[in-house]
């Protein structure tokens, strides 16, 4: 039954629908065999990318993380760094995933660090430089310098914009040179003096004609 129960957890996870939202929230709490039915929700609930299921998630790893496994608490952890990365206040996600940065496990510090990449809070970078002054050859090392990496890429202004903004100083400033050089153009035709007119008369008009 679990494994049925989570291969159809999987199938309906691309539907939005919010009778999909009450069957996946029951599903994280239904207990299984190595919890292998709620971590399947929680897989299921990544994929459908709705922050309604921060506080489910935060709170079954609060009262039950016994139950999880030491591979299915590692994707809690990053599924909730993820589905909490639009939140503008992100301080409690922060504190609880930081906290598992002291997680007796290794996997679960690794899997902390990702999942603080996955949140993308700038204060995050100072916590997980902590952990780049050890062994190069550490995993937590090798997380911790990714996860940074990956941390100033996601929170440096997108290429594109910037690109955009160059475009715009460039257009500017060529603006203002040809403004300059249509002034300058305009003095020069000010400056110009041009002959009088001469108007003929009937006299000159008179010689000519034979």
């Amino acid at each position: 039954k679990p494994r049925i129960v989570s291969t159809a957890l999987r199938a309906i996870a691309d539907y939005h629908d919010p009778e999909i939202v009450a069957l996946l929230g029951r599903y994280l709490e239904e207990p299984s065999y190595r919890n292998h039915i709620g971590e399947s929700a929680i897989a299921a609930m990544r994929i459908q990318d709705n922050a309604v299921f921060i506080m489910p998630i935060l709170e079954r790893l609060m009262q039950k993380e016994d139950t999880f496994s030491t591979r299915g608490m590692g994707e809690a952890l990053q599924t909730l760094g993820f589905l909490a990365r639009h939140q503008k206040d992100k301080s409690m996600v922060l504190g609880f995933i930081a906290g598992k940065l002291n997680h007796p496990k290794q996997t679960i510090q690794v899997a902390a660090m990702r999942a603080l990449a996955n949140l993308q809070d700038p204060s995050a970078v100072a916590i997980l430089s902590n952990w780049t002054h050890g062994d190069p050859q550490d995993q937590r090392y090798k997380a911790a310098t990714k996860a940074i990496e990956n941390l100033k890429k996601q929170l440096a202004p997108p290429q594109t914009l910037q690109t955009l903004r160059e475009q715009v100083q460039d257009l500017e400033k060529h603006y203002q040179k040809l403004h300059k050089e249509l002034q300058q153009l305009n003095q020069q035709w000010e400056s110009i003096e041009l002959p009088p007119s001469h108007s003929l008369s009937d006299e000159s008009l008179a010689e000519e004609t034979p």
